[in-house]
């Protein structure tokens, strides 16, 4: 078995980075890099670019990290991020569906079920969506966990309201089939 050397401090979430690093959020909302190296790993953490400690999922793509409450964080330059965007959506399950193209399930801030975005990571702006039907989902479910499986479709870890048990789905929505 093969190890790092883990570094003090840590992260609630996580995921991955450029070659070498790894991006974090801690219990303090502040955005933690972690370099990698041959002898272990380093970290510093970042305050002032997470708006909200109620993220429940981060992305990687491109230089930028998405944070679930709708944060963009420029990362660049892993030593120095910024604040590159605050998407007006959220709170949002998140899956990288193309390096040009990342997909955001939120909830509907009218009383229909869910949105799936298709956000452009080029300028931040949707350029698609689509509503989830009530039935499926509830009108505002708990979504933990997306992952984009190709094509059309996505799997979600979701629970109808808090006290639920949690659920895998697998939805198909035409919007995301079609590349970039």
């Amino acid at each position: 078995m093969n190890y790092l050397q883990a570094p003090a401090g840590g992260a609630l979430l996580l995921t991955r980075g450029p070659p070498g690093y790894l991006f974090g959020l801690d219990s303090a909302s502040q955005v933690v890099v972690y370099q990698l190296g041959v002898m272990g790993a380093t970290f510093n953490s970042f305050g002032g670019l997470i708006y909200s400690a109620n993220q429940t999922s981060l992305d990687y793509s491109g230089g930028n990290l998405y944070a679930s409450q709708g944060e963009v964080m420029d990362v660049s330059t892993p030593s120095d991020p910024l604040l590159a965007a605050r998407l007006r959506f959220s709170p949002c399950a998140l899956a990288l569906r193309s390096p040009t193209r990342i997909l955001m399930l939120c909830h509907s801030p009218v009383f229909s079920g869910p949105i799936l975005r298709v956000v452009d990571t080029s300028n931040f702006v949707p350029v698609a969506s689509a509503t989830v039907p009530v039935l499926l989902l509830g009108l505002q479910p708990v979504m933990n966990s997306m992952a984009y499986l190709g094509g059309d479709a996505v799997a979600l870890i979701a629970a109808e309201s808090p006290t639920s048990l949690f659920q895998l789905y697998i939805m198909h929505f035409p919007i995301i089939a079609d590349p970039p």
